[in-house]
């Protein structure tokens, strides 16, 4: 992109790249969220349709009723999960700055909310898992009022050099370039807010910044407008804001892209919405079927000959007009019937089927990424068949996500020490490589057996969970996290849950009479 201070079209700031299908990514946030942002938002309609033909005022109660069992979670964050089993550690050669082990350890900049690096890159890999690629942002702190170092040593001593990560939503990257080597040579952002200056205004203003960054440069162009009026027409110039030169010598952005057979997001997103219609049209026909009617099937008032059979024969409105209920006795004439009648249940069992075929189908999909992996099938055969199979596959996805992680982790690194002019520092990262993902599973499995046993110590059963959370954590287990989640364990674990037994009381006593 070239790089001038021009008035530039709206329209040309808003282009998309032609990956950037944004329904479709919108999508897969929801149904990796669920909750609210599936089931109470613009969103359910596209993903919950109604029947073709259906009432409208029948839509509406299945709407209000409708739930979702989130299994792309699940499968997604198992994955992740798996990460912390092999933690990532970064060095360096020559040895760095103490800055960047405290880099590792926060990212975030300066007043952001903490955040360790193997925290960022998991968020990072959940990105890319939904949605194919995640974005980080490498930069440099803007100097405070009054704050102009005068020399580079300076520049250190106030931290006006120590660069810092942001992970970039997937909506607020618009488009790119990159040439055959997935070089960037540039990247366009946005980022939107409606602003209320005041308790007593309205969000009437929308603001729309539009920043592109190249392997130089940096330049910003805004955009506002009030939601009545609507933005403005694409042939609107928009005048260049501010901008200037950088010091990272590449494009301060980083992309973390998969390869297709490792994007879970764009397999998975079909069968979660297939099951979650699926799973809601057998749940509103089983209320159907808890609800079912009283019929009445009413004799003939007169026999064949003619005459009366009886006094409540004569009444053809018999079936309604008693009461029914515990303690009322119903009079009906002779040969009539009365039972419940609801709708034939035998498709239930097929639906409930196909439903749970559909959950299992998600399931293989971890199968299905660790073949695009492992495309000699080498480790796959080994496996097949036995109850590891999963665990195996689960180690080759982990596996081919590593090695993108530790890449994009040095990737981070060397913008950073460029950027701080930290030249000739050559980045390694080890870690996500031999992974367990049988350990974290076999650790959950052991306490759920403990729990069972019920060992009637409440300090036990706390610091038994608390090296629980150090092991599923893994590096993010930072002593902060610990700490806090030590004192809510104290708070949450006490001693009325574990009572201590004594023996119990002879045959023919009350526990609290002594036996004589």
């Amino acid at each position: 992109m070239a790089n001038h201070k021009l008035a530039v079209p709206y329209g040309t700031l808003r282009q998309t790249h032609p990956d950037v299908e944004r329904e479709g990514l919108g999508e897969i946030r929801a149904l990796y969220e669920g909750g609210r942002a599936l089931l109470r938002s613009t969103m359910t309609e596209r993903l919950f349709p109604a029947h073709l033909g259906e009432h409208t005022k029948v839509y509406a109660e299945r709407r209000k009723r409708a739930f979702y069992v989130n299994h792309l979670s699940t499968i997604v964050d198992h994955i992740i999960a798996g990460l912390a089993t092999d933690p990532l550690r970064m060095s360096a050669e020559p040895d760095p700055e103490p800055y960047y082990e405290a880099l590792a350890r926060d990212v975030s900049p300066r007043g952001g909310q903490r955040m360790p690096l193997s925290e960022l890159l998991q968020k990072q890999a959940t990105d890319a898992l939904l949605y194919r690629r995640a974005w980080t942002l490498v930069d440099l702190p803007s100097p405070l009022s009054g704050e102009q170092p005068r020399n580079e040593r300076e520049q250190r001593s106030t931290g006006a050099l120590d660069a810092y990560f942001v992970p970039l939503a997937q909506e607020n990257v618009l488009d790119w370039k990159e040439d055959a080597d997935g070089r960037l040579d540039w990247v366009m952002t946005v980022t939107y807010d409606a602003e209320r200056p005041s308790p007593t205004s309205k969000r009437e203003v929308v603001t729309e910044i539009y920043t592109a960054y190249t392997q130089a440069t940096w330049d910003r162009w805004v955009v506002k407008y009030k939601k009545s009026d609507g933005p403005p027409n694409d042939e609107k110039l928009i005048p260049w804001s501010e901008g200037r030169a950088h010091s990272f010598e590449d494009v301060p952005i980083v992309q973390l892209k998969l390869p297709a057979g490792l994007w879970a997001g764009d397999k998975l997103a079909s069968l979660a919405r297939e099951h979650f219609n699926k799973r809601n049209a057998l749940a509103w026909a089983e209320y159907k079927t808890l609800f079912s009617q009283l019929y009445h099937f009413l004799a003939p008032a007169f026999g064949a000959d003619g005459m009366t059979l009886n006094e409540h024969q004569e009444d053809p409105d018999r079936s309604i007009n008693q009461k029914y209920g515990p303690g009322y006795v119903v009079e009906l004439g002779k040969d009539d019937e009365a039972k419940y009648v609801g709708p034939d249940t035998s498709a239930f069992t097929h639906a409930l089927a196909s439903t749970q075929r559909t959950a299992e189908d998600m399931y293989r999909v971890l199968y299905q990424l660790a073949l695009a992996q492992d495309t000699k099938g080498a480790m796959i055969r080994r496996a097949e068949g036995s109850k590891k199979l999963d665990h195996v596959a689960a180690q080759v996805v982990l596996t081919a996500l590593g090695a993108l992680l530790r890449r994009h982790a040095e990737q981070l690194y060397t913008r950073a020490s460029v950027g701080r002019g930290d030249r000739g520092i050559k980045w390694h990262a080890s870690g996500y490589q031999n992974f367990d993902p049988i350990a974290v599973s076999q650790s959950i499995e052991e306490a759920l057996g403990l729990e069972a046993l019920n060992i009637p110590s409440p300090t036990f059963h706390r610091y038994h969970k608390l090296a629980l959370v150090k092991q599923t954590l893994g590096d993010a287990a930072i002593p902060d996290v610990l700490d806090a989640i030590e004192k809510e364990l104290a708070r949450g674990i006490v001693a009325e849950e574990f009572p201590l037994k004594g023996p119990s009381a002879p045959e023919g006593h009350d526990a609290d009479t002594p036996a004589t």
